[in-house]
């Protein structure tokens, strides 16, 4: 039989649970202290009846059937709650009332405080309308009044009916109920950070925008499909990820760390109840390289899933695959010297010495062609570092090679020979002072030959001004490496003196 019903329910959100008022048919529960109350009263009718029927004056048929009404009227008039808990009533066509037992415990008598019966109906149900209400936790369709159990990040919740808006992390979506479908808002933070192996494993009735993001040793998890951070709920960013289809796609993902590296999926209930899996991997610290497989699971609300992997170590020589790379002990006897042969028979670690001869490297670059000798790597011949410069240092480090270094203010030669005393500066030779070469004769020219830093003479050209030292000429010049002049005019035009 069903009957309509007006409630206070209380929907549960990310933020806590939230009243809501709505009407809607509704299967009339089951409830044990209503079936006892109704029973007692009719056993208490019928004992009064037979009670008065021993006294000898039965009642005539009409009256039977006036007793009978009142039996009837007795179980189906309205209800008040009296366990203290508020009520409210709604208008029915059928007339009928639904009585059920309060969170209290309290058996509702199904009669009012004044003890006179209400003709409207009285929802006795407490103020969360729990169980079976919206927002109510479920774990079955029959669960619920309105007939649809939806996951919630805390667990299964009882549906809320929606038209256009619902509460902030949810949507009003339609979803099927049967062979219908109905509108009702869905948490849309279900799965988010719930384990995955793919994508389809993200979306759930009214959700189809979660995607599988693989999330490197984490393994993969869900995120939820974002336009802008508002978008997210609080800790979470709106983030652009490849998911594992290789599609570039915008989803809530946990807020990074201060130090720059990805954040954490912690499990909410639903992840836990759900029970997904995903691959994961722990590595050695600063060997992301090397990392052993495991499988991850949601195991408690606000942490994240555990991976069960062993943790990878450096191999040693046991018959074991210690850093999970596949190879067992390899470089597990490696003992550093490249002139022994290493190997792990299981027992132990067994270093023989090398062939005689064999090439080999000392570890200093500074030798080259090192051979083995007795176990022993010995060094080949010395690395030549010197670049011919006088003004530099020349060394070898074992690491780094040949180096070079200024050696400034000492005596060097910058192949001149016609330059004196030169000395380093800057990593070079610098010139020195030009070598002198004198003439005594004007028309002489001396000059320092470069070839062979010795003073070279030469005519100097004709009509090169020089003086003869003689004071009777003027005029000088050079004429074929000679100088020479006109004699001075000495004539005074006097006849009677010799000039």
């Amino acid at each position: 039989m069903a009957f309509a019903v007006h409630s206070d329910a209380t929907l549960y959100t990310p933020g806590g649970f939230r009243q809501q008022s709505w009407t809607r048919p509704k299967p009339r529960p089951f409830s044990i202290g209503c079936f006892m109350q109704r029973f007692v009263r009719t056993a208490l009718l019928l004992s009064s009846l037979l009670i008065w029927q021993g006294c000898g004056d039965a009642p005539a048929d009409g009256d039977k059937s006036a007793a009978d009404a009142q039996v009837s009227t007795t179980e189906d008039t309205s209800a008040v709650d009296t366990a203290g808990q508020d009520t409210s009533s709604a208008n029915s066509d059928s007339g009928e009332v639904d009585s059920v037992e309060p969170d209290s415990g309290v058996v509702d008598t199904g009669v009012s405080d004044s003890g006179s019966s209400d003709t409207n109906e009285v929802d006795t149900v407490s103020n969360n309308e729990c169980p079976g209400g919206a927002g109510c936790p479920c774990n079955a369709n029959d669960d619920c009044d309105g007939g649809l159990c939806l996951e919630g990040a805390g667990g299964k919740r009882c549906a809320k009916p929606c038209v256009d808006n619902c509460d902030k992390g949810y949507l009003c979506a339609q979803v099927p109920q049967g062979s219908d479908v109905v509108s009702v808002c869905v948490d849309a933070f279900a799965r988010l950070c719930s384990p995955c192996g793919e994508t389809k494993d993200c979306n759930y009735a009214g959700v189809n925008d979660a995607r599988c993001v693989d999330r490197g040793n984490q393994g993969r998890y869900c995120g939820v499909g974002c336009a802008t951070a508002n978008d997210c709920p609080q800790g979470y960013v709106c983030e652009d990820v490849v998911d594992v289809d290789d599609n570039i796609v915008s989803q809530c993902m946990p807020s990074k760390t201060p130090e720059g590296s990805a954040g954490v999926c912690l499990c909410n209930a639903n992840s836990v109840s759900l029970a997904y899996k995903t691959k994961c991997s722990k590595s050695l610290p600063g060997q992301s390289e090397l990392s052993c497989p495991g499988e991850a699971q949601c195991k408690a609300v606000g942490k994240a899933a555990f991976c069960q992997a062993k943790a990878p170590k450096p191999e040693s020589c046991d018959g074991l695959d210690n850093d999970c790379d596949g190879k067992t002990d390899e470089d597990s006897c490696d003992d550093g010297n490249p002139c022994t042969t290493d190997s792990c028979d299981g027992g132990g670690c067994k270093n023989s010495a090398a062939v005689d001869g064999g090439p080999c490297d000392d570890g200093s670059v500074c030798t080259l062609s090192d051979v083995c000798k007795t176990g022993t790597c010995t060094a080949g011949k010395p690395l030549v570092c010197d670049d011919g410069n006088a003004c530099t240092t020349d060394s070898c480090d074992a690491q780094k090679g040949c180096s070079q270094v200024d050696f400034d203010g000492v005596p060097c030669d910058d192949d001149n020979p016609c330059t004196l005393g030169e000395v380093c500066g800057g990593g070079s030779c610098q010139p020195g002072k030009p070598k002198p070469c004198v003439s005594n004769d004007p028309c002489v020219l001396a000059k320092c030959d470069p070839k062979n830093g010795k003073c070279a003479y030469s005519d100097a050209g004709a009509g090169t001004p020089c003086d003869d030292s003689e004071p009777c000429t003027i005029n000088e010049s050079c004429t074929g490496g000679l100088c020479k002049g006109a004699p001075k005019a000495c004539d005074d035009s006097d006849p009677c003196t010799a000039d």
